[in-house]
């Protein structure tokens, strides 16, 4: 079935299956004046629906723009008595725009840092707000990990607009080229999640390519103890230099893992009456197009159905008494990985061609139980059906797609 009208929203929401509920959550579909629980610094304020990062056409001057939005409670990262390490996940849209203009910069960031620390002095817009300009390579002075949406190539940068995951310095540990249409300003999507028993930090983002829309990914294995204090101050920051750039965050949803140590979490009842971590799950989805997908998660049993990296997988569905469809990926509920959950649709494929996909499932796990996970689904591919789902595989998680309407 053909879409002749704009892409929708996609959310990419990190569920981690663990016997423990979630200690900090929150999320925010749009932003306003009256908001007090995002601090802003710099050029950073809300200008409904949306928080302004750097400044805009209308403000004084573009050029030389720096801001920050954090949210004002801190993050328990870690426990320095027990070596307990969190789990978190982020999703979050947002606009970089240069209004058709052949130059722009800087970019901007989500990251992480000491708890109370503040916008740097010294700062221009290859800093991109993180630290101070003579630190750019090694700052000491101000710490930090951050997943960097750079559209300005600096000496230390690759080619191009790039996604980037940086630990205490601008020069990438790792990154990707980014094919995000800075001119036309759309809107981009990135979900990030950390998984504290890989240790693995991973990206999923939106591309917009030849009148396509595609989905990228980049992980890095991060031990953030290494790197930062037990308690941390998070959220975005953006900069413009010479050349400039619009940089606004439209939405941002997050959710951490509890701070109390695993020994103490296994005798919380009440962590274990919500459900998590028992045996396998679904996600419910509707089926209607028009509408918001807001999903729930419910335990099932089902035979595992075989499934394979870059391959086409089936679905098994059932419909409930609300009208919802129930859509499970077929993991055996014995290989307790860790799901996402979707509640918007997203468009892929070509302008011409569309499919209307929604990510309902995002596993990510150790290398070798995903390895295993690969080899036991990867045999009755064959003869499976496009409308069924889509398998898309990336070297650090799963990411099962499912039609919502042909």
């Amino acid at each position: 079935m053909y879409v002749h009208f704009l892409v929708m929203l996609l959310s990419i929401f990190f569920l981690f299956i663990i016997p423990y509920a979630c200690s900090l959550s929150f999320n925010f579909t749009s932003f306003g004046p009256n908001e007090k629980s995002i601090i802003y610094e710099g050029s950073a304020n809300p200008v409904a629906p949306t928080i302004q990062l750097t400044r805009n056409q209308v403000d004084k001057g573009m050029n030389g723009s720096i801001g920050r939005a954090t949210y004002y409670q801190p993050m328990h990262l870690w426990d320095k008595t027990t070596g307990y390490l969190a789990d978190f996940t982020t999703h979050f849209t947002f606009v970089l725009s240069s209004q058709n203009r052949n130059k722009y910069g800087d970019g901007m960031a989500f990251f992480l840092g000491p708890a109370g620390s503040k916008l740097p002095n010294a700062t221009k817009g290859g800093s991109l707000g993180l630290t101070l300009d003579n630190q750019r390579l090694n700052s000491t002075d101000n710490p930090f990990v951050a997943v960097e949406f750079d559209i300005y190539q600096n000496p230390y940068d690759p080619p191009g607009e790039h996604v980037g995951i940086d630990i205490n310095s601008l020069r990438s540990v790792a990154n990707v080229t980014w094919f995000a249409d800075i001119k036309e300003g759309k809107l981009n999507e990135a979900g990030i999640s950390y998984n504290s028993s890989s240790l693995n930090l991973t990206v999923v983002f939106t591309d917009f390519k030849n009148d396509t829309f595609l989905l990228q990914h980049l992980s890095a294995i991060i031990d953030l103890r290494l790197y930062l204090p037990e308690f941390v101050t998070f959220g975005f920051s953006a900069a413009t230099g010479n050349a400039t750039a619009i940089h606004s965050l439209s939405s941002w949803d997050f959710s951490s893992s509890s701070n109390i140590a695993p020994s103490q979490k296994k005798t919380n009842k009440t962590g274990l009456a919500m459900g998590l971590g028992i045996g396998g799950f679904v996600l419910i989805v509707p089926t209607y197009f028009g509408r918001p997908l807001h999903s729930s998660i419910a335990p099932f049993s089902t035979n595992a159905s075989e499934q394979g990296q870059n391959q086409i997988t089936e679905f098994s569905s059932s419909t409930n008494s609300s009208g919802f469809t129930t859509t499970s990926d077929g993991a055996s509920p014995s290989t307790s990985l860790p799901y996402s959950r979707c509640r918007q649709p997203r468009i892929l494929g070509s302008l011409d061609n569309k499919l209307t996909y929604a990510i309902i499932a995002i596993i990510t796990q150790a290398e070798d139980s995903l390895n295993s996970y690969r080899t036991r689904k990867s045999r009755q591919l064959r003869n499976a059906s496009l409308l069924h789902g889509r398998y898309y595989s990336t070297p650090s998680s799963l990411i099962v797609l499912r039609p919502l309407f042909y």
